[in-house]
């Protein structure tokens, strides 16, 4: 199933997803746990004609049920953003898709992370579409930052307690988001990160 990449990148980044239980005793266990990672590119070619702006990112994520196997999503989407300053021509082109295990890989130390698929692209402006073979690779740069916390809430017939503990990553991307003629991210990120983040919540009512 498509979705939109504004969308796609809203739900991943907002780290709220889980999986519901109830037991006997009216206990509400919500868990989330998922990967992502993200890079910005930018560059004019060697003309200095045409200008490229460009977004990937690859997520994971895994919730479900107390005892139960979880329920697995993964993701992906390119948005790009091309001006030929030459010619007046202007590309606007987003897509995401779904992905396999193999497509996204990302260590759990954010070390590194991969993204090898293909993409159906379409510009918003001719409604033509094209496929767009993605192959990057993050490497971390820095240390890991975490942050962890939790929080209380009683109310009237309400008990809720929630834990999270998520982490990040600085990086540097490069590879290829290739028409079939041209590499549309000629050079490494301007800016890229990985993410990971565990998050639980106990509801007693």
């Amino acid at each position: 199933m498509k979705r939109g990449l504004a969308l796609a990148i809203i739900l991943v980044l907002a780290l709220a997803v889980g999986g519901v239980q109830r037991t006997a005793h009216a206990q509400t266990v919500f868990n989330f746990r998922g990967h992502l990672a993200i890079a910005f590119f930018s560059g004019i070619d060697q003309s200095g004609c045409v200008a490229t702006d460009a977004v990937v990112f690859a997520a994971e994520d895994a919730f479900g049920t107390q005892g139960a196997p979880p329920t697995f999503e993964r993701l992906a989407g390119v948005s790009i953003v091309r001006t030929d300053f030459c010619t007046g021509s202007f590309l606007l082109a987003t897509g995401s898709a779904d992905l396999s295990e193999p497509e996204f890989q990302i260590q759990g130390n954010l070390g590194s992370a991969t993204l090898d698929t293909t993409i159906l692209m379409t510009d918003a402006f001719s409604g033509t579409t094209f496929n767009a073979d993605v192959d990057v690779t993050w490497t971390g740069v820095g240390e890991l930052d975490h942050e962890a916390g939790g929080s209380h809430f009683e109310g009237p017939g309400i008990i809720s307690n929630t834990h999270a503990n998520n982490a990040s990553r600085g990086a540097v991307a490069a590879g290829t988001v290739s028409d079939g003629s041209t590499n549309l991210i000629p050079s490494p990120s301007v800016s890229a990160s990985m993410v990971s983040a565990m998050n639980g919540t106990v509801t007693v009512d």
